[in-house]
């Protein structure tokens, strides 16, 4: 996050660095924390830029890229909730969380530095909670889509337990503009892997073997090889090359085992 975040306080690197994703499950091989999240949400931000300005030309894509640097920031208070808990959750009990985050953004606030680059650290973190603009939506579909491929990964792994979440995730990112209706064009662009996630339809047969070097774990040698689901390949080949050698490690450094 460089030099962006250099006039903050050293416990926001180091919370999060050490709050880690997916607290539901039990066993997660590849779990990550918030710092490397956000760092690939802000990737995807970018790389969705050339679409976004198809249909928005006002898109102010450095707003969205630092909102993604520090979209789970008021985690640090909340805590780590899940999507999917808050997808079922009630109306009341949604407002309850929405209320806990806005307590969050002022306790943040309080602590932190008044900007943030050329924006205001309290309004983009306000803009995160209500959602209704534009550059917090592209966010959020940035969000869903670095959680839907950490789970593809995690499953293409051997680690069975997320496929409940690909079987959310789907669903959930379909039907997200009902609430974020910035959203809808994106959502049906078809000219970019990251926009068009049912591209692997086209391929109309798929063979076994294509999936040969895949559940067991991740190595440098077999974290390129191709699956035939373009967004997630593209996802894998974003952070390697955004991320280098952390990105590198972000995908095949085992951290969680299964039992013996």
């Amino acid at each position: 996050m460089g030099e962006l975040f250099k006039p903050f306080p050293k416990e926001r690197e180091t919370f999060l660095k050490n709050l880690y994703r997916y607290s539901a499950f039990d066993l997660m091989f590849y779990r990550h924390n918030l710092w490397d999240h956000c760092q690939r949400v802000s990737w995807l931000v970018e790389e969705l830029e050339p679409v976004v300005r198809t249909y928005y030309k006002k898109y102010d894509a450095e707003r969205a890229r630092i909102t993604a640097l520090m979209h789970d920031d008021a985690e640090r208070f909340t805590g780590d909730i899940q999507a999917r808990v808050k997808a079922r959750a009630s109306k009341h009990a949604e407002s309850r969380m929405d209320k806990d985050e806005e307590k969050a953004v002022e306790k943040l606030a309080a602590i932190s530095p008044r900007m943030v680059g050329k924006y205001r650290y309290k309004d983009l973190l306000m803009e995160m909670v209500e959602r209704k603009t534009l550059e917090p939506q592209i966010v959020t579909y940035a969000d869903k889509l670095d959680a839907f491929c950490e789970s593809l990964h995690e499953v293409l792994a051997g680690n069975f337990s997320h496929i409940q979440t690909l079987l959310y995730y789907p669903r959930a990112i379909a039907f997200l503009d009902r609430k974020y209706p910035y959203l809808t064009p994106i959502l049906q662009d078809r000219s970019s892997e990251f926009t068009d996630l049912e591209r692997f339809l086209d391929k109309v047969h798929v063979k076994s073997k294509t999936y040969a070097p895949f559940r067991k774990p991740f190595t440098a040698r077999n974290v390129t090889v191709p699956s035939t689901i373009p967004f997630y390949d593209a996802w894998r080949k974003l952070v390697l090359k955004r991320g280098g050698r952390e990105g590198m490690r972000m995908l095949t450094k085992q951290t969680e085992f299964l039992p013996r």
